[in-house]
């Protein structure tokens, strides 16, 4: 039987994108079709490759209860095949934290190939321990970088192994937002420039101050920000409290930096607090942001009705939790900022999609959507009859 050459296979593995990825997932769940086009190039692997190459690893996932025995497997060469086709490396199960990182760890990453573009650091959210060491591996491929659950770092420690990356596109910091320090960085760190390549930055924060000022002060043309808001939870905000400076203040800073060349901005809020300190000049600055998602309760969002929304503005998302009929519709908004918000978005000439989500358990849901989906066609008359609006049902988060 004929063979596929290896570097055929190669080049095939490289085009299957590692941000094709359920929207709204965090842990790099593979949408429909890039799940498809990875089923195909299996099944041609086995088909075409002799059996000696047909262990097929296009993401590596290594846990505590696995890592010794992979460790055994690079005693024998003969198979170690797969080792050309990983592109997703991940570490998790509180392995990041583990011994094995500093003993094991730097012994097999040396055989570990350059085309991994993906590497997904997953830290155990109630392991103490911790290994001050970021994975001694080669990175200088590195295109993607997810960080998941770390607590009580080295501030400077994140920015070094960040800006280490001279081709880094994406990057995702989930932290333990009470935890990290709000220390500024030393002067040598500081001095520091995250990649200039970086396009997407999906972080949760609370106490980024020092790490979101070393962005802005790279200067790096992002297209792509996501911002997750949590409260701290060694103090829960009061009722009425909104987001004061400056726990807030550097990301919106951060944003306004970005004006140049952002495109889409997603906002998620904690729904503890109850508004947004932000004026009518918010997003003013931003003459191309075609995307622009935002995830709170819906009095959060009065705020930003009130915004001049860029003219170049294409889709518009909104998610608000679902409020069930003895509640009320959209709880405590005010019908007027609905209107507002109406007649601006009907007479905007370049927005395609306005969509609402209302989030809830869907089992609370199906019996009033179509009496929930009426009440928003009626609330927002203009933009339904242009044809804009779309709305759905998404699971509580």
């Amino acid at each position: 039987m004929s063979t596929l050459a290896p570097e055929l296979m190669d080049l095939i593995l490289s085009h299957l994108h590692p941000l094709s990825t359920t929207p709204g997932k965090s842990d790099h769940v593979l949408d429909k079709e890039a799940a498809h086009n990875v089923g195909k190039c299996a099944l041609l692997c086995k088909a075409w490759m002799p059996r000696s190459r047909r262990i097929l690893f296009y993401r590596l996932s290594i846990r505590k209860g696995t890592a010794h025995r992979l460790a055994r497997l690079f005693r024998k060469p003969e198979r170690l095949t797969f080792l050309p086709f990983i592109r997703v490396l991940e570490l998790c199960g509180g392995l990041v934290q583990d011994r094995w990182m500093v003993t094991v760890f730097p012994k097999i990453s040396k055989y570990l190939p350059p085309s991994i573009t993906t590497l997904l650091l997953r830290y155990d959210f109630y392991n103490s321990s911790f290994v001050k060491a970021f994975p001694q591996l080669d990175v200088r491929g590195l295109t993607h970088l997810q960080i998941d659950g770390l607590k009580t770092p080295d501030m400077g420690d994140v920015v070094q192994f960040v800006a280490s990356l001279p081709v880094l596109l994406s990057l995702q910091l989930w932290p333990r937002s009470e935890d990290w320090s709000d220390t500024p960085l030393v002067e040598s760190v500081a001095s520091l420039r995250a990649p200039a390549t970086m396009q997407h930055l999906d972080f949760t924060y609370s106490e980024l101050t020092p790490f979101l000022e070393w962005i802005q002060a790279s200067d790096i043309p992002l297209s792509s920000l996501r911002i997750h808001h949590m409260a701290m939870q060694s103090r829960w905000p009061q009722p009425s409290e909104s987001i004061q400076a400056p726990e807030f203040q550097s990301a919106l800073r951060l944003i306004e930096s970005l004006a140049p060349s952002l495109t889409s901005l997603s906002l998620t809020l904690d729904s503890y607090y109850t508004a947004i300190p932000v004026d009518d000049s918010f997003l003013r600055s931003h003459t191309i942001l075609k995307e622009l998602s935002i995830h709170a309760a819906s009095v959060q969002t009065e705020a930003l009705f009130h915004t001049r929304f860029p003219p170049s503005l294409e889709s518009l998302r909104l998610k608000i939790p679902y409020y069930s009929r003895n509640a009320g519709w959209f709880g405590p908004l005010r019908l007027p900022a609905w209107s507002s918000l109406d007649s601006r978005l009907a007479s905007a000439a370049s927005l395609r999609r306005l969509h609402i989500e209302h989030e809830g358990a869907v089992a609370e849901v199906p019996l009033e959507f179509d009496e929930i989906c009426a009440g928003m066609e009626g609330i927002l008359p203009l933009c339904a009859a242009r044809g804009i609006l779309t709305q759905s049902v998404v699971p509580r988060s």
